[in-house]
């Protein structure tokens, strides 16, 4: 018996420590490393079934071509078949076309091992070629983060166990990041209240002290309601009128009519008020921007509204005896 420490390689937030147990070079069982600060032993379900990954009968080992396009008809053909076939479309194509501009592809998620960055090696060594640029998942709302703060910063996701509140923003975290959860638990343990925001009733939602529907599309919108609310009664942050672009934010949020913010979203002037009540009269708060708020034409506004929202209470930068921050 043979144990080997890994990193998972799929593509998730955990990044966990693993430990692989070999018997005579075959995987038999794979565990958590609770040397592993932050899943402390655990894995998701896929993280266990890796042994399954390997072993499965049904698992794709060889080239299948299906002919003709679109039939259904799969067969088996060999390497050198693949190899072959593979090759001469891209040489074709360069004859066609004098150059490799028309030979595209596209890779982004699954498993980040070694192997998946040698697609691009080998493209790259035919010189110019097509393929798709930046992040499927999350550019604009990077992009987003970036016109709001000028760089990236991510918080330590233990000191999410510290928050009074826990706004998360069209996330499921139960299903999709079950090691941040138990920060979570811990913060509702110790008196925090767990808010989620979806138009979803997610696993995350139905563990939540208030969930709101809002109707998709319209997160901009709901956080600009709500930072009306804080400014009308006077609970913003005593530096936001040193902000750049203050003045245009404080004559958007004036003119904002929040009536029309309820009608548009679906949420009621009352929840809207107590949300704001929330951002403006509690701290630390901790706001969560899931990825799928971003995926629409108003994703990248909502990921800014909302980070304006998260500074103009005054949570943006929160630092406790224990220095931890949000």
């Amino acid at each position: 018996m043979q144990i080997f420490r890994n990193t998972c390689p799929r593509n998730c937030y955990g990044t966990c420590s693993m430990l692989s147990y070999t018997e005579n070079g075959k995987l038999i069982k794979v565990a958590g490393d609770r040397m592993h600060g932050f899943t402390q032993g655990h894995l998701c379900a896929k993280g266990y079934a890796y042994t399954q990954y390997v072993y499965n009968p049904l698992r794709l080992k060889y080239p299948m071509m299906q002919t003709k396009r679109g039939s259904g008809n799969w067969m088996r053909i060999s390497w050198e078949e693949a190899y072959r076939i593979i090759a001469e479309k891209i040489i074709e194509l360069y004859d066609r076309y004098g150059s490799n501009l028309a030979s595209g592809y596209n890779k982004f998620s699954g498993n980040l091992g070694l192997l998946h960055y040698a697609v691009e090696g080998m493209f790259n060594s035919i010189g110019p070629h097509t393929k798709s640029f930046g992040n499927l998942c999350l550019a604009t709302g990077e992009q987003a983060v970036k016109e709001s703060f000028g760089n990236l910063h991510s918080p330590v996701p233990e000191n999410m166990a510290q928050s009074k509140i826990i706004f998360i923003w069209g996330a499921n975290p139960a299903v999709t990041n079950i090691h941040q959860m138990k920060f979570i638990y811990k913060a509702k343990k110790n008196g925090g209240k767990l808010v989620v925001i979806d138009p979803i009733y997610t696993e995350t939602a139905s563990k939540a002290d208030l969930y709101i529907q809002i109707k998709p599309g319209t997160d901009a919108l709901l956080a600009l309601g709500i930072a009306k609310c804080l400014l009308v009664h006077d609970q913003i942050e005593k530096t936001a009128t040193e902000w750049n672009g203050w003045k245009d934010y404080q004559q958007l949020l004036k003119h904002l009519n929040l009536a029309t913010v309820a009608e548009r979203t679906g949420v009621n002037f009352e929840t809207i008020q107590e949300l704001a009540t929330l951002y403006g009269t509690i701290k630390p708060v901790t706001t969560w921007n899931g990825l799928g708020i971003q995926r629409n034409k108003y994703g990248g506004v909502s990921i800014q509204a909302i980070n304006s929202l998260a500074a103009l209470s005054g949570n943006l930068h929160i630092v406790d005896s224990r220095k931890l921050s949000n």
